[in-house]
């Protein structure tokens, strides 16, 4: 082992120790996109999802990977002649390929999260995420505000929280599904203005959180 690897091991370690709520993280992320990109940080839940996913792995010891893809949410609900019904706002990547949604050289239409690698899971190994399975959305708190650009009064809930981390039976329990797309994923990661967004927001969260900048 390198002494490089080592100091990180070491770090990871010591991190993992301190007694940091999963909302004390949240908060630093979403303080820490803010600051870095100069706006209310919406439409950068890719860097909320990498940089999200470097400080998760630091300071929790587990793994956490950044994914990107389709979005499906109940956003209001109510009644017609038809009886109740539940009106869906969506973020599909497929559909976004084909339409011709293009921002800066990668699909504007997705959203991202991480996912907790399990632990039975080896690496390189692909894997199907089950109901105790652990998700972390910190740009949770933007769709109520994505719903009312597309229409003022479409967002009806008021049970939305802050963020979500928790298990995908907790996340269908609010009527969210995710789903993971490759090729968006890809384009995700290899996007280089994300790199460099990453790097500084995820430094700025650990300031924040006062531990060791991650890679610093």
């Amino acid at each position: 082992m390198s002494k490089h690897q080592a100091a990180r091991r070491e770090q990871r370690a010591s991190a993992a120790t301190a007694d940091f709520t999963r909302a004390q993280i949240a908060d630093a992320i979403d303080r820490a996109v803010r600051d870095v990109t100069g706006t209310d940080g919406v439409g950068h839940c890719a860097i909320y999802a990498l940089a999200g996913a470097v400080v998760a792995n630091i300071v929790t010891g587990d793994e956490y990977l950044p994914q990107a893809g389709k979005l499906v949410v109940a956003a209001s609900t109510g009644t017609d002649d038809g009886g109740d019904y539940t009106d869906y706002m969506e973020m599909d990547p497929v559909a976004g390929r084909a339409d011709g949604h293009n921002r800066d050289g990668q699909n504007s239409e997705f959203h991202a999260w991480a996912v907790r690698v399990p632990r039975r899971a080896r690496q390189g190994e692909l894997y199907v995420l089950g109901d105790d399975d652990v998700l972390m959305d910190l740009s949770f708190h933007h769709m109520p505000l994505w719903a009312q650009r597309f229409r003022e009064d479409w967002w009806q809930r008021s049970d939305w929280p802050p963020y979500f981390w928790g298990t995908v039976r907790e996340l269908r329990a609010l009527d969210v599904q995710l789903q993971t797309d490759e090729q968006t994923t890809a384009e995700m990661l290899a996007h280089p203005g994300n790199s460099d967004l990453t790097f500084l927001v995820a430094k700025a969260a650990m300031g924040l959180l006062h531990l060791p900048a991650a890679g610093g």
